[in-house]
């Protein structure tokens, strides 16, 4: 039994780890130096909202514009990393309330807790059998490690592009954040709006987020035994559970 209690206990260490550095719901904002340009970002580090002050024509002009927009940007992906380090720090030595869910558990289109994420309680030979599976499952993983390393290095070196519907904004993400902007001078020379030089901005990094997204489910989608194991790893207790061994 000293075996089970010792699964028990990393089990709990695994989601008070997993607790103490959520980031999920911290969020993010920068300004630029001028103060005309200011960014939030959401907790997945995604722009959420921008706002360019009305007089930016006068005060930066179309050459100076989009430096300034990735400085508030970067500075609000610092603000957020702050906060996130001093989260951790603040969590150190603690437990996850007894309501705590890890991310992974929250997402809507996670399949692997359809499977895992009961509640129902093995044992015997359905334990036998759950514990072979994971076993199994395990096996999968590692034969598909190799790859899935490369193909997520790849990708993380990888820049994707995305553009507003009107093509004036295109941005560069790389590993989810945006490295490079640029905006049309002939547009900008028009003096349009900051109101509308947001929106352009906002929907250039949607659409490459979604690009950035739709990447990230293919590479996922190459490892299924990988990709199952993550979000097992992401609610431990639960599986322990499941295994019967959560008590």
């Amino acid at each position: 039994m000293s075996a089970e209690r010792n699964i028990r206990r990393l089990g709990r260490e695994a989601e008070r780890v997993s607790w103490q550095v959520d980031g999920s719901d911290i969020t993010g904002t920068g300004v630029d130096e001028s103060g005309l340009v200011r960014v939030w970002l959401d907790g997945t580090g995604r722009l959420r909202q921008i706002e360019i002050r009305q007089n930016w024509w006068r005060d930066l002009g179309p050459e100076l514009l989009p430096a300034a927009i990735l400085e508030a940007l970067d500075r609000a992906v610092g603000d957020r990393l702050a906060a996130w380090s001093a989260r951790v720090v603040e969590r150190e030595g603690s437990d996850p309330p007894a309501d705590w869910q890890p991310p992974a558990y929250r997402r809507s289109d996670n399949n692997s807790l359809d499977r895992w994420g009961s509640e129902q309680v093995a044992d015997g030979g359905d334990r036998a059998s759950e514990v072979a599976q994971v076993l199994d499952l395990l096996r999968d993983a590692m034969s598909e490690l190799d790859g899935y390393r490369q193909r997520v290095d790849d990708q993380a070196r990888q820049q994707v592009l995305g553009s507003s519907g009107g093509g004036r904004v295109t941005v560069g993400l790389t590993a989810g954040r945006v490295t490079q902007l640029e905006i049309s001078l002939r547009w900008l020379r028009e003096q349009p709006t900051g109101q509308s030089v947001a929106e352009e901005v906002r929907a250039a990094c949607h659409d490459g987020y979604q690009r950035a997204s739709q990447q990230a489910a293919a590479v996922s989608a190459s490892s299924p035994a990988i990709s199952q194991v993550r979000d097992l790893a992401a609610h431990p207790m639960t599986l322990l559970r499941r295994l019967g061994l959560g008590h």
